[in-house]
C-alpha cells in the first residue's frame, strides 16, 4: 500500500522519558482507541493505518497523541493527570503544520482531532462540529482504504445529529443538538455522492470491493439508515412530506404523499431483506427472550432479551437494523395499513427491546459505536420499569468509563423523563379520598 514507509524513512530518536510517554500514548491509541474507532474491524483501517502513516509524519503523530491523551484524561485513571496538558500541547503541535500535509494525511489528522473535540462535549453538541468537518471529505478519497475508513467515521457520527433523541419535553435554543437520529434532521453529509445503494463505494477499485463480509453487511446497514433518515427528515435531494424537492411534488400534496409512501415501502422492504439475508457471521449466536432469559440468568430482572454476536461489528450492524426499522415504523405513512412478514418485525417494542438487549448482553469496548449510544438513549425514554432503567443507567455509565464520551446531560434528562412518567402514573390520593367520602 502506498502509505507504508520504509525503515529508512522512519525517524530514529533517542529513548527518553519524553519518548516513553509518547510510546505509552501511542500504545493506548492502538489498543484502546483504534479498535473502538474501527468498531472492531479486523482490517483496522483507522487504528493501524494512521499509525503507519504517522511513523514518517510528525503532525499526524501529534494529532494521534493529542487524541490519546485527551481521551485518557476523560477516563477514571487517577495517575494520568498530566494527560490534559499533554493533549493541549500535542494538539497545538499538530495544528501548526497539518494544513501543509498531503490530502489523506490532513484528512486523517483532522478526523482524529475532531474526535478529541467531540468526546468531552456529549452527543447534544456534536452536530456543528461534524458539519464543518464534513468539508474535508471527497468521493475520490474512497479509492484508498484509509480514505474510505475516514468517510465511514464521519458518516457514522453525522447520522447521530437530530432533535428527536433529545426532545425530552423542553427546548433550549443554546444547545447545538448532537447528531440525525438525535436532531430530527437529515444526515449532514451528501452520502449519495460516495455510496451505491448497498453501501459499496462509488469510486472504489475492484481491489477494495468485498463480497458479503461482515464489513460490507455493516456498511449496507449504515447506508439503509442514512437513506431512511434522509427520507424521514427531508434531505435536499430526497422528496418527502418534510422536503418538497420538485415543483410538481410541492404543488400536489397527494403526489408528494404517494412518493413518500413508495420510497418508504422500498426502504422498509430493503431493510427487512437485509435482516433475512444476513450471512451467518452477522447473525446472533444467542437469542433468548422472555421467561427463558430469566431462567438462564436468575439476576436477569429487566426483561431485555439476551443477544450475543461473534464480533462487535456484527453487533452494531444489527443494532443499526433495529433503529432503522424503529424509525421507519415511527414515521410509517398513514395510508399504509399493514405490512407483510412476521409480526415482531412490525413491533416498535420488539425493536426497542432488541436494542436494549444488544447493549445489555455484551461488554466489548468496541461495541460502543455512537449510533448504538444514540439508539440506546432514544429507546430508553419509553422503558418504564425501574429494573430496566437501572440496567440502562449502568450501561450509560459503562459507555462513559470505556470511551470517555460525556453523557451527563443526556443521563440527567433521561432520569427527568422517568421521574415525570412515574409521577403521572401515581394515583391521586386526594381524588380517591373524595370519591370514597
Amino acid at each position: 500500500m502506498s502509505f507504508l514507509t520504509s525503515p529508512q524513512q522512519i525517524t530514529r530518536r533517542p529513548t527518553t522519558a519524553h519518548s516513553c510517554r509518547e510510546t505509552d500514548l501511542l500504545r493506548h491509541f492502538r489498543y484502546h482507541i483504534g479498535p473502538w474507532m474501527d468498531v472492531g474491524d479486523p482490517e483496522c483501517a483507522l487504528g493501524v493505518q494512521t499509525l503507519l502513516l504517522s511513523r514518517s509524519n510528525r503532525p499526524l503523530q501529534a494529532a494521534i497523541l493529542a487524541l490519546s491523551a485527551g481521551q485518557r484524561s476523560l477516563l477514571s485513571i487517577p495517575y494520568h493527570g498530566e494527560d490534559i496538558s499533554n493533549g493541549i500541547r500535542f494538539r497545538k503541535e499538530a495544528e501548526e503544520s497539518l494544513e501543509l500535509q498531503p490530502d489523506l494525511v490532513r484528512q486523517a489528522g483532522h478526523a482524529i482531532l475532531l474526535l478529541q473535540d467531540l468526546l468531552p462535549l456529549g452527543l447534544q453538541r456534536w452536530r456543528g462540529w461534524i458539519e464543518s468537518a464534513g468539508s474535508y471529505l471527497s468521493p475520490l478519497s474512497m479509492t484508498e482504504d484509509l480514505g474510505e475508513a475516514l468517510f465511514w467515521l464521519h458518516f457514522r457520527l453525522g447520522m447521530l445529529c437530530g432533535d428527536e433523541l433529545f426532545d425530552f419535553g423542553y427546548t433550549d435554543d443554546s444547545l447545538d443538538l448532537a447528531s440525525s437520529i438525535a436532531t430530527s434532521k437529515a444526515p449532514s453529509i451528501a452520502f449519495r455522492s460516495f455510496l451505491h445503494r448497498d453501501g459499496s463505494p462509488i469510486h472504489a477499485t475492484r481491489l477494495n470491493m468485498h463480497s458479503r463480509t461482515v464489513h460490507r453487511v455493516y456498511d449496507h446497514a449504515l447506508c439503509l439508515l442514512g437513506h431512511s433518515l434522509a427520507l424521514i427528515y427531508g434531505a435536499s435531494d430526497v422528496n418527502s412530506p418534510q422536503a418538497a424537492g420538485s415543483p410538481e411534488l410541492a404543488a400536489f400534496p397527494s403526489l408528494r404523499q404517494s412518493h413518500f409512501l413508495s420510497q418508504w415501502t422500498f426502504l422498509w422492504t430493503d431493510c427487512q431483506k437485509w435482516y433475512n439475508e444476513r450471512p451467518v457471521d452477522a447473525q446472533q449466536i444467542v437469542d433468548v427472550r422472555g421467561g427463558e432469559a430469566d431462567q438462564i440468568d436468575p439476576d436477569h430482572s429487566s426483561s431485555f432479551p439476551i443477544l450475543i454476536f461473534t464480533t462487535p461489528m456484527a453487533l452494531v450492524a444489527n443494532a443499526v437494523y433495529h433503529i432503522t426499522s424503529l424509525l421507519l415504523l415511527t414515521h410509517k405513512p398513514r395510508l399504509l395499513k399493514s405490512l407483510p412478514g412476521p409480526r415482531c418485525f412490525t413491533s416498535h417494542i420488539w425493536h426497542a427491546q432488541s436494542i436494549a438487549g444488544i447493549a445489555a448482553s455484551n461488554d466489548s469496548p468496541e461495541q460502543w459505536d455512537p449510533i448504538l449510544i444514540a439508539s440506546l438513549l432514544l429507546i430508553a425514554r419509553d422503558m418504564s420499569h425501574e429494573s430496566q432503567q437501572a440496567v440502562l443507567l449502568e450501561r450509560l455509565r459503562r459507555i462513559t468509563a470505556t470511551t470517555g464520551i460525556n453523557l451527563k446531560q443526556e443521563t440527567e434528562a433521561l432520569q427527568s423523563v422517568w421521574r415525570i412518567a412515574r409521577y403521572d402514573e401515581e394515583p391521586d390520593e386526594d381524588a380517591d379520598d373524595s370519591i370514597m367520602s
